[in-house]
């Protein structure tokens, strides 16, 4: 039962019994009684719904990055261990893409950190666009992300990954500076943890950075 009922249950209660008493009172008492179930059940129903946006406030900030409004780390976990049970029971592909901003301490440094902040922004905007709605994209801090697409195989999400890096590109956020992204793709496998599963992304995506960054490896 929801905080919210529950207080409305208690309101009915606190009604009956005022009514009980009431019943055998003068006319001018029941009137009274009346008025103040009226204003205890409408002060009940207030605080439980200040409470209920409380609750809702408290866990979009536990499960969101303040900056872009992507999912965190608490998420990142949470869905990747979804995401594991459903390989196990239903074999249902996922792959998860690592990317990272190229260079973007030199954006800070040279242009500022409210301009590295723009970026950022930008950039969750340019990726929820360019995925689908079943799509998950976690900040992990800084410039690094990790997206999950769910019910995709390595070569559909190395298609997705492509696309998001071409986009990246176009991104016009700062005048005459070229954003760009490395990418690193890994299709969850039969019997694989969440830790051999991230650190593949990762490795997928050094590669990336080593093979001279704005491209995608996996």
């Amino acid at each position: 039962m929801s905080v919210r009922w529950a207080l409305v249950t208690n309101a009915a209660i606190y009604g009956l019994a005022l009514f009980l008493y009431a019943s055998q009172a003068e006319p001018d008492l029941v009137a009274r009684f009346a008025a103040t179930l009226l204003a205890v059940s409408l002060a009940l129903m207030t605080g439980a719904r200040m409470i209920e946006i409380s609750f809702r406030d408290l866990n979009r900030l536990a499960t969101t990055d303040p900056l872009t409004g992507l999912f965190n780390r608490t998420m990142f976990t949470e869905l990747l261990s979804d995401a594991i049970k459903l390989k196990d029971r239903s074999h249902l592909d996922s792959t998860l893409l690592a990317l990272d901003l190229d260079h973007f301490k030199k954006i800070n440094d040279r242009y500022g950190h409210s301009a590295g902040d723009g970026v950022l922004i930008a950039l969750a905007g340019v990726i929820k666009q360019t995925l689908r709605s079943n799509d998950h994209v976690f900040r992990m801090g800084g410039e690094e992300f990790f997206i999950l697409l769910s019910g995709t195989t390595r070569e559909q999400a190395r298609h997705v990954a492509e696309k998001l890096r071409l986009n990246i590109r176009g991104m016009e956020v700062i005048p005459g500076h070229t954003v760009t992204a490395s990418i690193g793709v890994a299709q969850l496998q039969a019997g694989e943890t969440m830790d051999e599963w991230i650190g593949r992304a990762d490795r997928h995506l050094y590669q990336a950075k080593n093979r001279g960054r704005d491209c995608t490896v996996g």
